[in-house]
């Protein structure tokens, strides 16, 4: 059964301590586009269930010696993609269920929807966690992220890149929709909420 959240209005001013069993057995697989916040939710995350925290792209640059962006420029979407899944692969191999494997809280790339491989791997490596978040405010944090690093990514890097991240947003986010197990919809919330919805929402897995 696919499980939601969806954030209301409360109020803040009254805090509330949850404590949140896991039965679920399985490592946790953020999902979601660019800037959705998946690191620093995952970070999070790993930490409250005491579990290893890996990033997808610290996974690539360990295996392949060089980062996301670096293999793009060096062989575009198709090695960046080889290198991705071989990292998920190499996830997989050490967090799968089973065998008395550990078990993580894994970020996953933006882009990681167009590359079907690599999500098949993790469908297989544990319970997939859609982050749901406006393309307004993703296309915001973008150009943020432009302005400090003093480029847009490459695939950004067009006449139009309010356009080309508009429609890479549209089929991206309906493949996450559609893989997801669980859809969170983060609206502005701080990570560490949105850490806390996952658990309620896997709490009874």
């Amino acid at each position: 059964m696919r499980k939601e959240y969806r954030p209301f209005p409360f109020n803040t001013s009254k805090k509330k301590t949850i404590v949140f069993f896991m039965s679920t057995p399985a490592s946790i697989i953020l999902l979601g586009m660019k800037h959705c916040g998946k690191t620093t939710t995952g970070k999070i995350l790993a930490g409250k269930l005491s579990r290893p925290f890996i990033d997808s792209d610290d996974e690539i640059a360990r295996l392949s010696g060089k980062t996301p962006r670096e293999l793009w420029d060096i062989g575009g979407a198709e090695l960046m993609m080889e290198w991705e899944t071989k990292a998920c692969e190499s996830v997989f191999t050490r967090y799968a269920p089973g065998a008395g494997n550990e078990q993580c809280v894994l970020a996953t790339g933006g882009g990681i929807a167009d590359n079907s491989a690599a999500c098949t791997i993790l469908a297989r490596t544990g319970t997939t966690v859609y982050l749901d978040t406006a393309f307004a405010l993703l296309y915001e944090r973008v150009r943020e992220s432009a302005r400090r690093d003093g480029r847009l990514p490459p695939f950004l890097q067009g006449p139009d890149p309010e356009g080309a991240f508009r429609e890479l947003f549209s089929r991206r986010s309906a493949i996450y929709a559609t893989i997801a197990e669980v859809t969170v919809e983060t609206g502005r919330l701080p990570p560490a909420e949105i850490a806390t919805a996952i658990m309620g929402l896997l709490a009874n897995e």
